[in-house]
């Protein structure tokens, strides 16, 4: 597990990367519509692709799917591709020229992300580790390299999304060539179809809630405020989300594959050793991220941002970075409660409930407060999410968390939260960042101390390793 969830920071470090050069390069109105064209294509993902790569995680080790959940996805996802091309055709030859634009942006973006999602979501099940890495690290730095060449060319936000739809495109073709030799073909399934779209589909758009909640509040912003306070909001969300959720995130696509199969061979007291370990790393990569954000604000937004963005950016921060953990929260531990029992039509109905309530929490704080109320509907939501998510799941599969080991990850992470306060109050980098750097070095020394069960998993790892290496010597 340790190899495919480092893969995926380091892939996220990328993609982090990215972020902050596109703000750079297009400005708070190119970054607004950039994010909300790749926002429309990642939820439109969701809603035809995304419960294929979510029944290709699920079901690979099910009994009674075997070997055919790969292949049968992989079909089934050429077959909705192809029939997608007149779809989006007819509807970009009668919409609106800028609108038409979106639609084809979106498009692409849409496919190519789906057919690296597809790969990706393979080869973490085949554990071939080695692939992985090149498929999930290449992706965004292919990406980056086509998009910064297609914005020095002239093509603004439009070139970032040609730029960025490449990177997956050749990433997932590479990959192909590996798995398919594996997989093989099989004919299409109507039954299995059936059976992945009733699980996958509404566990995809749950998956997409938070951009979907995102979508809509920038879609609010841009009617009643500009495309640039869109752009500003985006920045400030998706630092949090890039920082904090998609860590989280990350962690769940590597850790659910280990869960699902302890409790297919022992059932729910099976399972459960797996799940402590999940959220004990969980506290363990978020807690001094959200502190980081929550707390050094102004000081991570002079680092990363232009003038125009640092005002705004900080602002919103704290606020989002709570955000994104709630919902990281939510997604990573709770959804195991319907996704385990296979009550995944549950979880749809409770995610489409919240983020209703969220479009009328977001429109009346937005025309009050502005971006500044965008980002607080967006934490109410979370906290409305992760309420509903904790009593509805626990009628499908009621989630223990470990709470002895969440004491000890609460403590290491709010003693040192007075160093990193007084460390973003300093006018000089040096001196903030050393204390920025003891601030996590207290966190890590209370975690060991306390003897908390990923730390000391990490900490035994690391022995491990030092003990072969003689050894093999």
């Amino acid at each position: 597990m340790a190899g495919f969830f480092l893969a995926q920071l380091a892939s996220s470090a990328v993609t982090f990367l990215v972020f902050v050069i596109l703000t750079r390069q297009l400005g708070p109105e190119g970054f607004g519509l950039y994010n909300v064209t790749v926002l429309t294509g990642t939820v439109a993902f969701a809603f035809l692709f995304g419960w294929l790569s979510a029944a290709i995680s699920r079901f690979h080790f099910a009994p009674d799917f075997g070997s055919r959940a790969v292949p049968g996805a992989m079909v089934i996802g050429l077959i909705t591709a192809v029939a997608l091309v007149p779809v989006v055709a007819i509807a970009a030859a009668v919409a609106p020229d800028g609108v038409a634009t979106l639609i084809l942006l979106a498009a692409l973006f849409c496919v190519c992300h789906s057919a690296s999602e597809l790969a990706v979501a393979t080869l973490r099940v085949y554990r071939d580790l080695r692939s992985f890495v090149i498929v999930i690290i290449g992706r965004p730095t292919v990406g980056l390299l086509a998009a910064l060449a297609m914005i020095w060319l002239g093509f603004g936000y439009i070139g970032a999304i040609i730029g960025m739809s490449v990177g997956p495109l050749v990433l997932s073709t590479v990959a192909f060539v590996r798995i398919l030799p594996r997989s093989g073909v099989i004919r299409p399934d109507l039954l299995l179809a059936r059976q992945f779209y009733v699980y996958g589909a509404p566990l995809a758009v749950v998956g997409a809630s938070t951009m979907l909640i995102g979508l809509t509040t920038q879609g609010l912003l841009a009617k009643f405020g500009t495309l640039e306070a869109v752009g500003l909001f985006a920045a400030a969300q998706t630092l949090a989300t890039r920082a904090i959720n998609m860590p989280m995130t990350v962690l769940l696509r590597v850790s659910s594959p280990d869960v699902y199969e302890a409790f297919e061979k022992g059932g729910p007291d099976g399972a459960q050793p797996a799940l402590d370990r999940h959220v004990s790393f969980l506290m363990l990569i978020s807690l001094p991220v959200v502190c980081l954000l929550a707390l050094a604000n102004d000081t991570l937004a002079r680092l990363l941002f232009t003038p125009e963005f640092r005002g705004p950016v900080a602002a919103q921060l704290p606020i989002l970075a709570l955000a994104a953990f709630v919902t990281g929260v939510q997604g990573a531990i709770y959804s195991f409660a319907f996704t385990i029992s296979r009550q995944t039509l549950l979880q749809l109905g409770v995610v489409a409930v919240v983020t209703v309530a969220h479009i009328g929490i977001a429109a009346a704080l937005i025309l009050s407060f502005g971006s500044m109320g965008a980002a607080v509907s967006v934490l109410l939501t979370a906290c409305l999410g992760l309420l509903a998510f904790a009593l509805a799941g626990s009628r499908s599969y009621p989630i223990r968390l470990p709470v002895e080991d969440l004491r000890k990850s609460a403590i290491a992470a709010f003693c040192p939260a007075p160093i990193a306060i007084y460390a973003d109050g300093l006018n000089d980098v040096v001196a903030t960042a050393l204390l920025l750097a003891l601030a996590f070095a207290v966190f890590v020394a209370l975690l060991v101390a306390q003897r908390q069960l990923a730390m000391m998993q990490v900490i035994n790892g690391v022995r491990r390793r030092l003990r072969r290496r003689p050894a093999q010597g």
